[in-house]
Parts: structure tokens; sequence; C-alpha cells
């Protein structure tokens, strides 16, 4: 990282070799290798066998990876990954709002339509969804945005497949919550934009807790069901 940085190589650009690195740091190949490994493991240089090592492009794998495993391990859940989510994506909304461009919106109308063609097909519904953050992310003209928001969303889908199987989910004002927000950055209004978003996310929210609702609930009846079982018995499988 040091080499980068002294030298303000840019993305694509050239490393030394493991040969060119072991010998000027006076160190082995295999140290090299190992650093290269790690350094390609963390998203900063890009590693192929037959070539170079190169200068990576800023990606959000690394975050992903992170936030992924703070929700599988049930470090953190569900709801606390919206609540950093919420101030985020409201200030997305806002600048895509200022910024966007005639293709941001049209891209913008098209997922919205996805998501109305989808009718009960909730996986196809959840991608539509997920890109719709996406373009929003992109048409705020900061490259952060998309890296922060897409590891997020990423890290959310498992939840946010919990939360559209709910069968109190209300899609059709999930939508018109959708639509309202591509019509307030069209017009170029920030603040609706931005307090539409908010509206989005309480959906959102409510979804998600009245689906982890149902399973906390069906969890308890099956442990029910099971209790009363005597030990040593066994269910009737039907007749033969």
């Amino acid at each position: 990282m040091g080499h980068i940085r002294r030298n303000s190589l840019a993305p694509g650009a050239q490393l030394p070799s493991e040969v060119e690195a072991s010998a000027e740091l006076g160190v082995s190949r295999g140290i090299v290798r190992e650093v290269y490994r790690s350094l390609s493991t963390a998203g900063i240089v890009e590693t192929a066998n037959g070539r170079r090592p190169r200068v990576s492009r800023i990606s959000n794998r690394v975050l992903t990876q992170l936030l992924q495993h703070a929700l599988s391990t049930r470090q953190v859940s569900a709801e606390q990954m919206l609540e950093l989510r919420r101030p985020i994506e409201l200030l997305a909304s806002e600048l895509a709002a200022a910024k966007r461009t005639d293709d941001d919106v049209a891209a913008l109308r098209r997922s919205v339509a996805a998501m109305k063609a989808t009718g009960l097909r909730r996986e196809a519904f959840v991608r539509a969804d997920i890109r719709f953050h996406e373009i929003i992310s992109r048409a705020t003209g900061n490259p952060l945005f998309g890296l922060i928001v897409s590891a997020l969303r990423e890290s959310m889908e498992l939840s946010v497949r919990i939360g559209v199987r709910s069968p109190r989910a209300d899609f059709h004002q999930v939508v018109k919550t959708h639509e309202a927000i591509v019509d307030a950055i069209e017009r170029g209004l920030p603040e609706r934009a931005s307090r539409l978003m908010g509206v989005h996310f309480d959906e959102a929210r409510a979804n998600v807790l009245r689906a982890e609702l149902d399973k906390a609930r069906a969890d308890a009846t099956a442990r029910q069901r099971k209790s009363k079982t005597p030990a040593g018995t066994r269910r009737p499988s039907g007749p033969n």
C-alpha cells in the first residue's frame, strides 16, 4: 500500500512482480506472495496467474462480507441494519433529485415497472427493488454512495426477502411509494424525495418486523406441538 501511495498509482497500474518486490525489500518471494494475496482479499490489489499485480478499483466486497458476517452471526439485527441504511439512503435520494439525469429517471421508471410486473413472484420483486436503490445511489454522482448502499443492500437481501414473504406485506403500497419517490426525483424536489424515502423505510421496517413476529409465533407453535408429543412415540404417518 505504501508503494501505491508514494507513487500515486491509479487503478489498473502495474505493481512490482514477486521477484522485483522480493529483491527490493530483501524478503522471500513467499512473504511477498502472501502480502499480495492479503491485499487481493482486501480488494486493494488484483492478482492473476501470468501477469503482474495491479491496483484494484474500489469495490463493496470487503464491506459486504463484513456486514453479512455481522448479520449471519446475529451480532447485529435486520432492524439495526435498516437504521444504518435509512439516513444514507435519505441523503442519496435528496442528492439524486438535485443531480439526476434523464437516463437515471428512465431507469428508475423501468425498475418500478418491473416491480409491478412481478405479480406474486417475490424474488423478482426483490431484484427490481434492489436495482431501484442502486440507480438512486448512482444518480448522486458520488461513487461512495454506490459502494455503501450496494454493500448494505446485498447484506440485507436475506432480511428483505423475509419481509416480502410476509402475507401481510402490502406490495401495492410499496410500489406506490417507489413511484412517488421517482416523481420527486424527476421534478427536482430533494426534500420531498428524502421524506418519501423515509416513508419507504418505515414500510420496510414494518414488513421486516411483521415477518419476524410471524416467524417467532410459528416457531413457538412448533415447539408447543413438539412438547405435547410423548417421548419415545412416533407421530402417525397416515394410512399405508
